[in-house]
């Protein structure tokens, strides 16, 4: 199933320059292909997860479609600080 994962990555990538994908160091050398194929459309952001959803609605905002891979669920105290990254400010209570 990752390796299914990856190869669609590869594809949908491919077909389309505004595609990156964000991964930590887990799950790393599931996208030695695509960063073989993709040099340019894959980031590697470490450890800390919060922070790759936080650059992945940030460059959504400028147009970009990131996908986000983390291979162990992190902490979701930090939904707060995530739904003030990643939800508009027009959307957002007063």
């Amino acid at each position: 199933m990752r390796e299914a994962f990856s190869n669609a990555l590869v594809r949908l990538t491919l077909a389309d320059a505004k595609v990156l994908v964000l991964t930590g160091y887990q799950g790393y050398s599931l996208f030695d292909e695509f960063r073989k194929c993709c040099p340019d459309q894959s980031i590697n952001a470490g450890m800390a997860a919060p922070n790759m959803v936080g650059m992945a609605a940030g460059l959504a905002r400028v147009g970009f479609r990131a996908f986000v891979y983390v291979a162990t669920l992190y902490n979701w105290r930090h939904n707060l600080r995530l739904q003030g990254e990643v939800v508009p400010p027009s959307a957002k209570d007063p």
